[in-house]
């Protein structure tokens, strides 16, 4: 009798708590496209960006590369970052997605990084030149599937990244020309 009580037990709580929350993991994303010059994607400015965040972007190796010998004014997050939160997953991590603006961006694109938040630390998880990103809607262990557009008057590239369990790789890169009808 204790046994049976024991078991229909587990068998509820595993229909409350771990099928919903099955179902949630495994929640469809809609695809969503951010690009650099559309007003208002991105709302947040550097200081209501978490700290770790605002951190992680400033002293990446090609920031910290890009603003060597740049005045220190000119060198204000502030003047150079915008940002708004992102959802990769459904495990409930802060994920942002942050745009640079000159020296922290490139002459015909902007510089991306995704970086994801945990506690009082952050790590970037990608970062890339473009001119959109685009979050799929298709997943890799649990990740949405991430794409970078960028294109000039002579070429398109196209980056697809992709969570291996522990960090977003690079699975294709693809570039073409362009022609004068593109």
């Amino acid at each position: 009798m204790k046994y049976g009580v024991i078991a229909v037990i587990s068998v509820l709580f595993l229909l409350t708590v771990g099928l919903p929350q099955s179902l949630a993991q495994s929640a469809k994303f809609k695809a969503v496209t951010y690009c650099e010059f559309e007003p208002g994607t991105f709302p947040l400015h550097a200081h209501s960006l978490p700290k770790a965040v605002v951190r992680s972007v400033m002293q990446a190796p090609e920031s910290r590369y890009a603003v060597k010998g740049e005045k220190p004014a000119d060198v204000n997050p502030e003047k150079l970052l915008l940002g708004r939160k992102i959802h990769l997953s459904n495990d409930g991590t802060n994920e942002f997605l942050i745009i640079g603006s000159g020296p922290l961006s490139a002459a015909d694109g902007s510089w991306f990084w995704i970086v994801r938040q945990h506690g009082a630390k952050a790590s970037i998880l990608i970062y890339d030149a473009g001119n959109c990103v685009e979050l799929e809607s298709s997943q890799t262990k649990g990740h949405r599937d991430v794409v970078f557009y960028w294109a000039s008057a002579g070429t398109e590239v196209v980056d697809t990244f992709q969570y291996d369990g522990k960090t977003y790789k690079l699975v294709h890169d693809k570039a073409r020309s362009r022609g004068p009808n593109d």
